[in-house]
């Protein structure tokens, strides 16, 4: 999912301009195009220079400072069962890897983040971020406990899955581009994406066996906290609001009308009656 300057002219699709920190979103009626700019106050950018600057901390380090980090700030469902580590349910979500883990992730949060703390305003938008990366990890914890509790779990992938649900949800005839060229509606994008990783996590079980890097099962935990979050908050707080504010200014509006129409006829009849008046007297 990234611009594509070749097909840009052909498609709807989400483009970022780095040059001046744009980003151009096709609503799904097509015509609103609206822009949304760079914002040091924006709730997703304030995340994204708290995961960076972690990043590079945790990551460069000395190493027993750097493994001391990711053993107190994992989830490691181990320490967590054992010795009541409740804290890492959070602060794992703001541990990667290495370069491409957080590049990913980061970009993905600011992609379809933006166009979604816009909408819902910045702190429903971090609400959603940390309680869907908080429900994916609980939900983590007890899946990789009974299969390998000594497995480190990072990175914001969790929340991020739970993002790309909701952008699919609130603009589902975007166009998106799958590997740069595969143009996909947007309401799609979660369940390709969810899709995807099972695929990998299946090939990567069989040939290389339970130690693998991705924890796929965070992502689809993601998946489903977002899209519970989403149908029991903002489906109704923000759509069902927007439909009521829709129909009382509907409702204002004939309101209006119907005064002016009642004032003319009103005008009407007094203008009859008037003539009706002078027709009498000559």
């Amino acid at each position: 999912m990234h611009k594509s300057n070749g097909l840009k002219n052909v498609l709807n699709n989400i483009s970022g301009d780095w040059g001046n920190f744009e980003l151009l979103t096709v609503y799904p009626q097509g015509k609103n195009l609206r822009q949304f700019r760079f914002d040091i106050k924006s709730v997703v950018i304030t995340l994204i220079i708290t995961n960076v600057v972690i990043f590079f901390i945790s990551n460069f380090s000395p190493p027993q400072i750097k493994n001391l980090i990711f053993i107190l700030f994992s989830l490691l469902p181990v320490k967590v069962s054992s010795n009541g580590w409740f804290w890492q349910f959070l602060t794992y979500m703001f541990l990667h890897v290495n370069y491409i883990h957080i590049f990913f992730n980061m970009y993905v949060l600011f992609l379809f983040g933006r166009p979604l703390e816009q909408r819902w305003g910045g702190k429903e938008f971090l609400s959603f971020y940390l309680i869907t990366g908080i429900g994916a990890g609980i939900a983590s914890f007890f899946w990789y406990t009974l299969r390998s509790p000594n497995t480190f779990i990072i990175g914001a992938s969790g929340a991020i899955y739970g993002i790309i649900l909701a952008f699919g949800m609130e603009f589902p005839e975007t166009v998106l581009l799958l590997f740069f060229i595969i143009p996909i509606r947007a309401k799609y994008s979660a369940l390709i994406f969810l899709g995807i990783g099972l695929f990998i996590d299946m090939l990567g079980r069989k040939t290389m066996g339970q130690h693998i890097n991705i924890a796929h099962f965070t992502h689809f935990a993601g998946i489903l906290f977002g899209y519970v979050y989403y149908v029991l908050r903002i489906r109704g707080k923000y759509r069902g609001g927007r439909l009521k504010v829709k129909r009382r200014i509907e409702k204002a509006v004939h309101k209006k009308r119907s005064m002016i129409s009642e004032k003319k006829l009103e005008r009407i009849t007094q203008t009859a009656l008037n003539i009706k008046e002078i027709l009498g007297q000559g």
